[in-house]
């Protein structure tokens, strides 16, 4: 047994692999709890493995406020979680998310922040994204 080779580990910083590109912005119907028709800000998105690692999970907080700041929605998504094939390199894959808050029969425009995550560890992507 060697002991005495040096041992050089490189790990892959997430920043360093994930681009998240925002490809649409708008607003769609959805139904509240009553099932009344409101409407909602969706954006939707294209997530690259820019690395050289499959990539096993990829996860993005979506924090959303009102014009004047108010926060009015979270949501997370997993762009690969758990039960998906890992994201190959060079390889894409589309999803969207939209926020939990609609208004009945007027888009309401919103703001809304981008964090990429992994675990407790949060970076910032894109910071007050309007959707109108």
């Amino acid at each position: 047994i060697a002991s005495n080779i040096p041992l050089d580990f490189k790990v892959q910083k997430l920043t360093e692999a994930v681009k998240l590109e925002i490809v649409g912005r708008s607003f769609a119907t959805t139904k509240n709890t009553a099932q009344e028709d409101m409407l909602v800000a969706r954006v939707d998105y294209r997530v690259r493995n820019i690395g050289k690692e499959p990539l096993k999970t990829v996860q993005f907080k979506f924090v959303w406020f009102s014009l004047n700041g108010e926060l009015v929605d979270q949501t997370t998504e997993y762009a690969v979680g758990f039960g998906d094939l890992p994201l190959a390199p060079q390889q894409t894959k589309s999803g969207f998310t939209h926020c939990g808050v609609g208004y009945s029969y007027r888009r309401v425009p919103v703001k809304v922040d981008i964090y990429l995550e992994d675990g407790e560890k949060h970076w910032p992507l894109y910071k007050g994204m309007q959707v109108q």
